[in-house]
Order: C-alpha cells, then structure tokens, then sequence
C-alpha cells in the first residue's frame, strides 16, 4: 500500500489516527485548553487531523482510559456536508426571520450530533446513568415536550431528545424547501437558540459529571463553508463566553466570512477566543518546526508499511551530480571569502547564500539549460511543499505510485527523475488548471474571468521579479516575498485576497520600511510550489521587496511590461530589497 495515500480523518479508525498524528511541535496543545479557539489555516496543515485525534476514541486508545476517564469530551461536528447552507436561505436574507432560522438549524444540528454521541458515549461506559434522568427531562422540557413516564429508561429518554432535536432541524429544513416554491411564509413551529436550548441542555448533563470531564468541546470542522449569516451565528456563539461548561474550537481557511455577530459586535482576540494559525512560513531544520514534524510525519507513515529504521534521505535522494557541483561551488565561495572577497559576515554564509543561485545562474548562462535544475531530495521537496504537510503527502504519494509501477517487489528508493518530474508537473497543474476549472464553473460564487486574470498576471509578474533577482548579481537573491509600502487600490487588495486565498500567496505582516514612526505592513510570500515554473531556489528565502502598490498594479495590468520596467532599472527608486529576518 502507498503508504502517502491521505485519507479523510473522518474515516481513519483510532489507531491508524493514533499511528500518524505527530503531537510534538505542534499547536495541538493549545487546542486542549477550556477555551474559544479558532484553528485558521489552508487545505492541508492537518486541522481535521488535530480534531480527529480529539474525539473520545482516539484519546481513550491513547491514554489507555475508559470513556469516563479522559480528560474532556469532544463533539465532532463537521460543516463541510452538512445541507443547510442552501439557496432557500437567501430568499429571508432581507428578513430577521434570517437570523432566527439560521440560529434554529445550527443550534438544531449541534444538538441532534451532540446527543447522538452521547448515546454512543453511554454504550461505553460503565458508570451508573441514574443522574442523568433529571438533566434528560429538563432537556426536553426545554424544548417544548412535556415529562415522559417515570417507567422511561435513560436510555429511551435520551433517544426521545434525539429524535426531538432531529425533528427540529428536519422541520426546518422541509419549510426551507417548501419556500423554494411559494415564496417566504410564516414558520408555526418553534425555534430554539444555543443560549436559550443547547447550551442549558449540554450545561445540565456536565453537571453531572458522567463524562468525567473538565470540559465538553464542540470541534466546529470547515466553518469557512457557512454562510455569512450563519458565520455571525456562530460567532455570537463564540461572544456568549460559555467555556465553564462548552468551548468552541472552530477550524476555517483563511477566508472566514466575518468576525461580528448578527448582533453586529466583533468577537475579539484574546477576549473572546484565542487564535491558532496552522500555517507554517519557515521550512528549515534551524528556524522552523514545520521540518521536523514534516520528517516525523513521514516516518511514521513509511514504518507502518514496513520501512523499520529507514532513512529518510535515502528514500527521497537527491540529484547526486547536481548537489555535488553545488558543493564544489560553495567551497570556491569559502575561499574567496577566506581571501577577502567575500560578501558575508562568514564564509559559511556566502556558501549557503549564493551556492545553489549561481549553479541556477550557470545553467541560465550560455547552454541555457535551467530548466534541467532537479527538485529532489527530501529537504528540496519539505522546501517546495511551503509548510503544507497535505502538499508534501500528495506529491510523495504520486511519487510513489510511479516509481513502483508494477513491481512486486518493494520499492528501495524514489529515483531523483521521478521527484523532480512530479513536482515540475504540480506547478504547471496549480498555475494553469487550477483557476481554469474556477472559470469553467461559474456561479454566483466564483470569481470573474477578469479577476481570475489579475490573480494570474500578479503570480507571473512575481514569479518573473524573483527570477531575474536569483540570477542578478544582487547581495540578497532568493526572494519569494512582497511588502507594500503605501494602501493599496481596492481592485490591488482583491487580487492578493484572491491569491492568498487560491494558495498562490501567504499572508503576513512585517515592519514598514525605514521604522521611523513604527507600524506593520502587509507581506505576501508567493508558495515555493510554484519554484520548478521559473527554477527558482526553494531552500529559503531571505530576501524581499518593498514595492508601491501603484507599480504592483502594473503587474496586474501587464505583467511583461511590469517585468521590462524592472529589467531595465527603471523603477529602482520604488522596490528596495531587504534581508527578512523574522516575521
């Protein structure tokens, strides 16, 4: 079996979840606290993964505990499949009955996923159920029935409150339908809130302590799929600071709709909540934990398929003729250094810093032959990956697949071709098809063709710039970073939203130009996926421009143009290149 293959944390059972995840240098501890947490992070830094291994099962497989025994109880709760963000909803936008019925179907499908796990939960456990049977009764007095037989098991009660918080959201999801046909009309049953319904109903059975937990976690999963309505729902969730008894850990991508409630206040870090970013800039083994989790990872993955002690190095090997040129030309730049010509502070800096660019530059000379650069070897590949374990796994995976072929025998080794091959393929496949197929699927949703052409000129112009720095003969080249000294344009700020959202760019924020008067500035980092479209340098980058906006949007006009203008000098007063120390 591959064993990169990456499946749904979803459907992975406790122990092959318990296998992979790697803890250490990790966020994960922090999302253990009582406490409102947001998880924001792209497709594929392991944010279901973390959530996954919160659930009941993998804790208690991990902890060697019964049910009743761990240390808090944590709710799956995913939003990506759920089926109430749907066009009915829009027909109520213009009406407060909005909110409402949007509070009533997330608050009803949270409840109806919460009870179902606690009755699974029940199965599980050895601890006497009798305190239950009052919390149960107030539940359902709460919404709205009236107190069943005294004959009624814990058990049957607590299937009549599922059924009843099944029922609630089914209702409403059948007037939504039916709306679709006849336009908004009034809704006769009742609707219940999280203040009002679940929070007192999940409150009354903690009290109880059956889960002997500290805490119950709600793990909110993919909420960037809510709507915008449904996103100030639940932050107005997040405001209410219910963490003595329930705390909200929300995973999204970067683009979560809002941070105000229906109410329109703004839930605020770290008053309301604490934030988690997944994201990782640095991929070095010295600056960067994203390295060694990434090589914890993998070994994991490669010793559960039978690769016992095996080295990473050797099984992803480098382009042996290439890095042994590039040696040869970082020990010519020690010894300039050592003869007074170098640029650095140390020798060893001039090696790592100029070494790999000048061997690029050389093949860029004469035979103008760069495009036979090899992307491979294990830390080339954590490089290009840009922080992204998903990146990594889907590459390693498609490796794999092809090097073993039909071979029967077990594979010993990626060859380097296959490494380089693979990734030169995922950089044309993410600049050139992956806007195509938003283009092709339009709808109310998606971007414009125009937008999707901005986002392409700004990423050809950027991949351009950094490109002619690596082979200048400037003191800092291995640039993948912008900073924008000055606002920009409303049509510049929606591009590089776009960008980053597209995962072309990452975001971040970095010290103005010059600190006189103090303040941040907007970064962005184009992804070192795209390195193998221009032979860029993946191993770091310690460099970036500090360029107006007004010349930026150049690129986005015409991105030949922008990169002209550069080439010929003509707007050095605009970009300055400075060494990135810290972000």
């Amino acid at each position: 079996m591959n064993p990169f293959y990456v499946k749904s944390p979803e459907g992975m059972d406790a122990k092959d979840v318990c296998d992979l995840f790697v803890e250490s240098s990790s966020d994960y501890p922090m999302l253990l606290e009582p406490a409102h947490i947001f998880l924001i992070g792209p497709r594929g830094t392991g944010k279901s993964m973390m959530f996954r291994y919160m659930m009941p099962d993998c804790q208690a497989h991990m902890a060697k505990k019964g049910y009743e025994d761990l240390d808090f109880f944590a709710i799956y709760v995913p939003l990506k499949r759920q089926n109430f963000n749907i066009s009915e909803l829009a027909r109520l936008d213009n009406y407060h009955a909005s909110y409402l019925i949007n509070e009533h179907l997330l608050t009803t499908y949270v409840g109806r996923i919460f009870f179902e796990k606690v009755g699974l939960f029940l199965d599980k456990t050895s601890k006497d159920l009798e305190s239950l049977r009052q919390p149960l009764i107030n539940s359902l007095t709460l919404l709205g029935n009236s107190a069943p037989s005294d004959t009624s098991s814990v058990k049957d009660l607590l299937a009549s409150l599922k059924k009843e918080w099944s029922e609630l959201y089914n209702e409403a999801v059948k007037y939504l339908n039916k709306i679709a046909f006849s336009g908004p009309s009034p809704y006769e049953r009742d609707l219940v809130n999280y203040i009002e319904s679940l929070l007192p109903s999940i409150a009354e059975i903690h009290a109880t302590k059956i889960f002997g937990a500290r805490n119950v976690f709600l793990l909110m999963d993919d909420a960037h799929n809510l709507s915008l309505v449904q996103t100030q729902v639940l932050n107005g969730w997040v405001a209410s600071r219910t963490t003595s008894d329930i705390s909200i850990k929300i995973s999204t991508q970067p683009n979560y709709k809002t941070y105000y409630t229906s109410v329109g206040d703004r839930v605020e870090t770290p008053h309301d909540y604490t934030e988690i970013r997944t994201a990782e800039i640095y991929t070095t083994k010295i600056k960067g934990r994203y390295y060694k989790r990434l090589e914890s990872i993998v070994r994991r993955r490669l010793e559960q398929q039978g690769y016992k002690d095996c080295n990473i190095n050797d099984f992803f090997p480098e382009d042996v003729e290439q890095e042994e040129k590039i040696k040869l030309i970082a020990g010519e730049l020690r010894q300039k250094h050592e003869e007074g010509q170098g640029r650095g502070t140390r020798a060893s800096d001039d090696a790592l810093r100029y070494a790999r660019p000048n061997y690029i530059k050389d093949l860029a000379g004469v035979s103008k032959s760069s495009s036979t650069y090899s992307y491979a070897g294990f830390d080339q590949l954590v490089h290009v990956s840009s922080g992204i374990t998903r990146h990594f796994l889907d590459c390693a995976s498609k490796m794999y697949d092809r090097a073993i072929g039909d071979k029967d025998s077990k594979l010993e080794a990626i060859p380097s071709s296959i490494q380089n091959d693979i990734l030169r393929e995922e950089a044309s496949e993410l600049r050139f098809n992956h806007l195509s197929r938003e283009e092709d699927d339009q709808d109310e949703r998606s971007p414009s063709s125009s937008e999707i052409t901005d986002v392409c000129n700004l990423i050809d112009g950027l991949g351009g710039v950094f490109r002619y720095i690596l082979t200048s003969e400037r003191s800092e080249r291995r640039v993948y970073s912008i900073a924008l000294s000055g606002e920009p344009s409303e049509k510049l700020r929606g591009t590089l939203k776009r960008a980053v959202n597209c995962g072309f760019l990452h975001e971040s924020t970095i010290g103005k130009k010059g600190g006189k008067f103090g303040g941040r500035t907007k970064l962005y980092v184009l992804t070192r996926r795209l390195a193998p479209l221009w032979t860029l340098d993946p191993t770091g980058f310690a460099g970036y421009l500090f360029i107006m906006p007004s010349k930026l949007e150049e690129a986005i006009t015409d991105p030949d143009a922008f990169l002209r203008k550069y080439a010929n000098e003509k707007i050095d007063e605009n970009v300055v290149i400075e060494q990135l120390k810290l972000f």
